[in-house]
């Protein structure tokens, strides 16, 4: 068993919910354990944020929310089981494409064995970084997506997923091993936030950047 840490890559293919009150809605779902309607749907903007990509749409482009995948529907059927069982699908609505699904995942492990794992603890006693995971195997038994509990804003998937995205090509998802039955953990060198980095950014030049890859790829596709 191998457990890896999943998220969209932020620099090639961007996923956003097109206005603010909707991104707020679904990070407060993720963040504070709300619930979404079955019938809802999110409209957003998928466009390549990375000029080198000339245009080309991957299976996940980077989503809008930790704890969320926005995805294809090829990486949807290959992946339906695994989805079914570990969250909930949405319907997304874009004007430059078609067919991509909002997949929230609401199954959350205690899977962390804190005691074995290096970790820095906050003031409050909850767990800030994980510096090397230790899981307990037998609770992660046949899950295949899922967060921590003690990791809320990350999305984690099993070795069995990742075989899935391989076999069928899928593109677009960045994967990074944590830890495995037979080796243990890896040293986590970066934040396990998959926003630290991003957000680590100027704000403003991302934004202009993104309007413009935005306003380039819609131009394109008329």
């Amino acid at each position: 068993m191998t457990i890896f840490l999943a998220k969209g890559d932020m620099d090639y293919v961007v996923a956003e919910c097109k206005s603010k009150a909707q991104h707020q809605r679904l990070a407060d779902v993720e963040f504070f354990g709300g619930r979404l309607e079955a019938d809802e749907v999110f409209p957003m903007q998928i466009f390549p944020f990375d000029p080198v990509s000339e245009g080309v749409l991957t299976d996940f482009p980077c989503p809008p929310v930790v704890g969320t995948l926005v995805l294809s529907e090829k990486a949807k059927e290959a992946l339906r089981p695994m989805l079914d069982a570990s969250g909930a699908l949405f319907s997304v609505e874009s004007d430059e494409v078609e067919g991509y699904s909002l997949f929230v995942c609401d199954r959350f492990v205690d899977a962390l064995d804190q005691e074995r794992s290096e970790l820095t603890i906050n003031p409050e006693g909850r767990v800030d970084k994980v510096h090397r995971y230790a899981l307990r195997a037998d609770v992660l038994a046949g899950v295949d997506i899922f967060q921590m509990v003690e990791r809320p804003r990350a999305l984690f998937v099993s070795d069995k997923f990742v075989d899935i995205v391989s076999q069928h090509g899928l593109t677009g998802l960045m994967l990074k091993q944590v830890w495995s039955d037979t080796e243990g953990g890896v040293v986590i060198e970066k934040p396990t936030d998959p926003f630290a980095q991003y957000w680590r950014k100027d704000e403003a030049a991302v934004m202009r950047a993104k309007r413009k890859a935005m306003r380039a790829f819609i131009a394109g596709r008329r």
